[in-house]
Formats: C-alpha cells, sequence, structure tokens
C-alpha cells in the first residue's frame, strides 16, 4: 500500500525533524538572551524625551493601558451598535 509519496527525510531540501527543532529552541534561546540584555540596559540606554519615561516599567504599562484601552473600544462598539445595524453586518 505504498501510496507513491517519498518520506519526510527522503524528500531532499526538508530537514530531518530533531534538526529544525534544535535550530527553534536555539533561535528562541538567542533571543531570549538577547531580550534579556536588552532588559538590563546592556545594550543600549534609552534618554526620554521626558521624566515620566525614565520611569521602571513605564512602556510596559503603556502598553498594558493601551491594550485595555482597545478592548474596551471593541466592547462599547457591540454595545452601541444599534440592531438594524447588526443584521446588516
Amino acid at each position: 500500500m505504498d501510496s507513491g509519496t517519498p518520506a519526510p527525510a527522503d524528500r531532499p531540501g526538508v530537514p530531518p525533524p530533531r534538526r529544525g527543532l534544535r535550530l527553534l529552541v536555539t533561535l528562541c534561546a538567542l533571543l531570549l538572551a538577547a531580550d534579556l540584555l536588552d532588559l538590563a540596559g546592556v545594550l543600549y540606554h534609552r534618554h526620554g524625551h521626558y521624566s515620566v519615561e525614565e520611569w521602571f516599567g513605564f512602556y510596559a504599562a503603556l502598553g498594558l493601558a493601551s491594550a485595555g484601552l482597545a478592548l474596551i473600544a471593541g466592547r462599547l462598539g457591540r454595545l452601541l451598535r444599534s440592531r438594524g445595524d447588526a443584521e446588516n453586518a
């Protein structure tokens, strides 16, 4: 019952699954190391225009606040939509 398609290891240009997994794990480890060095301020230091930008975690809090506002805006859009518009959408 051979279907005629070669096994994944027999196809040219397709790496074996172990090699691809090892490459992915290595890439993730390198990106994590670069991110940790950036977080520690080793790679470069950001100079903010305003003093509030120098606070620890300012950009993280700003990102969370932006995501929260986007979620609230989506909910308000559904809430304020009239029934007639909902049938046409």
